[in-house]
Order: C-alpha cells, then structure tokens, then sequence
C-alpha cells in the first residue's frame, strides 16, 4: 500500500450483516418494513477481538395526496451500539410541477455508530472513511487511547432541493441543508494523551450541485460541487473537511458481441479537487488555501456467459497516481477487483 499506510494501522475489519423487508399494499395503502442486522468485529494487532450488533427495524410508507404531489414518512428503531434503542423519525414531501422538474423538502433525524476502530483500535484502518481529525492523528498513535463508551452521534436535518432534467442528455440537481448534531465524535486532549470522546454538539450547513450530461451514445460526464460551513457550539470551525471541495468523472461504455457471450467495458477518468479556505484558528496553516486536483483513470469490464454468469474485471487508479492534500488525506493507489456472478432462479 504504500509509505502512507503503516502495517500497524491495517487491522482486521470483519462486518457480516443481513437486511428482511416486504413490500405490501393495503387498500391502495403502500407499506414497507423491514429489519437489518450487523455484526461487526476488529482485531487489535495484539490479537484482542472486538465485536458488537447492531439491529435497526424500519417502516415506510406514503401519504396519498393529489396528482403531482407524493411523500413518504419513515420511523427507525436502532438498537444501538451502548445498548440503548432510539426511535427516529424522517419524512419527504415531493412536488413534480412538470414532468422535467422536480423540488422536495425534507426532514430527517439521522444516527452516526462510533466505529470499532474509534472505540477500540486506533489509529483506526486506513481504507475506511475518517474524519480529518482521526487522520491529523494518527501520526501521535502513542498517545491516542480508544473509548469504548463512545456514544453514537445523533442528527436533525432540514433541507430542500430540485432536480431538472432534458431527455437522458442532462440532470441538474441542487440541495441545501442545515445539519445539527449532537454528541458528535472528536479527538479531545485530556492529562494523559489524546483521546475521542462525545462533545455537545455542532452544527453542518452546505449546499450540493451536482450535474451530469450524456450527449452522445456511452459517453457519461458527471461534476460535483460541495460547499460547507461546520462549526461547533461556540461559532468556532471544525477540521472535519475543506469548506469547498468538488468531483467528477467523464466515461465511455461500449457493448461488444451478444447472444451467450456479451462484453460491456467501460473506460473512465476521474478527479477530484478539495480546497482549504478556513479561517479558524484550530491550526497555524488555517488561513491558507491548498488546490490539489487529482487525475485518477480507471477501467473496467464485464463478460456475460450463457446469460446467467457475469464475470467483471477492474482496475481502479490504474496509473497509480499517490497524492495526499490537506495534511494527510490520501488516495489508495491502483487497486484491482474480480468478481464472478452466478444466478441460479429467476
């Protein structure tokens, strides 16, 4: 993997899980619900095992209202991972004025597991999405001690949107939201060495763009866009990430053969770019602006055999290209995936 990643840091991270859901309709009434199960388990490179379940029941259904006006409501009941139940609740409202335009407005109350790595191992593995504040001290692993009675973050989000699109050539989608959490998860310097613990809470405010155009037959654009405002309790900014940051990609597809053998390769190339434009005074390089825009070209095939066998090859990052920006964000370098399918029944 690389200098980047220290064989210390790559512990064993098994998740085995298993998800139930019926859809049902009563008396033109849709209903769905539905039960998950994860069982998560870590091992610390002395070779002590950590693991616990999580269960999360859900139900779902839609109000009937008029012709172009649709909503669904959602209750969630976590049997989180300190051992305590929580019931949540989210709700949409969706208007389609056209049959091209879309807004909604939305509600969601949202919960945030400590991860093992957070509870019990750090400086946590490398290949899992982190915080930059995990990341910024990973370097310090001598003194950073876990917390196994981290409690799960918990969060209220309001935010609005639209979607436009012409034909399959163009989709435009926009959204804004306000974010607060509680409990959130960050490092804290006590006496005795750095630690994660639960601070009150704080609050997340961004707007997303996000486009995506397909003007000629395979070929595929997509670019995000992502600007975001994180403070704590105080009004004082938070390292979890850079306030403006995009991504995209641009792709061609192609199918090749048909009848018992069918190839479909996808060749692409992706990037993407974070800016660091703070103003806090968490760290001494706040005030300064990073671009580090990032080529990455990835490919990928799969072979269809007598209809039911699909075999895929990919390679990602198949340059290699290593590059980290602010502080110690980093890419994984060129990674292959092999996968074989098989269906047995319709």
């Amino acid at each position: 993997r690389g200098d980047d990643f220290h064989p210390m840091t790559t512990f064993p991270l098994q998740t085995i899980g298993m998800t139930f859901h019926q859809r049902i309709l009563i008396h033109a009434f849709p209903l769905t619900w539905g039960i998950r199960t994860q069982l998560r388990r870590i091992e610390e490179p002395t070779g002590s095992l950590h693991k616990n379940t999580i269960t999360t029941g859900f139900l779902r259904s839609g109000i009937p209202l008029p012709s172009d006006l649709s909503s669904v409501v959602q209750l969630n009941i976590h049997d989180a991972s300190d051992g305590e139940s929580r019931l949540l609740k989210s709700g949409q409202l969706t208007w389609k004025p056209t049959s091209n335009l879309t807004l909604w407005t939305a509600y969601t109350e949202g919960l945030r597991h400590p991860s093992l790595g957070e509870q019990f191992v750090l400086p946590f593995h490398p290949m899992v999405p982190e915080t930059h504040d995990q990341l910024f001290f990973r370097s310090i692993r001598e003194e950073t001690l876990p917390n196994p009675s981290l409690k799960p973050e918990t969060a209220q989000t309001i935010e609005v949107g639209t979607r436009w699109h012409w034909r399959d050539k163009l989709h435009i989608a926009f959204r804004a939201y306000n974010r607060d959490v509680r409990d959130l998860i960050r490092i804290f310097p006590p006496v005795e060495g750095y630690r994660l613990t639960n601070q009150a809470q704080a609050h997340f405010q961004g707007a997303e763009t996000q486009l995506h155009a397909g003007p000629y037959r395979g070929f595929r654009m997509r670019l995000n866009l992502n600007l975001l405002r994180a403070t704590d309790e105080d009004g004082n900014n938070l390292l979890e990430r850079p306030n403006l940051w995009g991504n995209g990609a641009v792709s061609w597809e192609h199918d090749f053969f048909q009848g018992d053998l069918h190839c479909h390769l996808c060749l692409g190339s992706r990037f993407s770019s974070r800016f660091w434009i703070l103003t806090g005074e968490s760290v001494e390089t706040a005030g300064q602006q990073k671009v580090d825009p990032t080529g990455l070209l990835d490919f990928k095939a799969s072979f269809t055999f007598i209809q039911n066998a699909v075999f895929t090859f990919a390679v990602d990052n198949a340059l290699d290209t290593q590059t980290s920006s602010v502080y110690v964000f980093s890419l994984p370098g060129r990674t292959i995936r092999i996968g074989f399918t098989w269906k047995f029944f319709d």
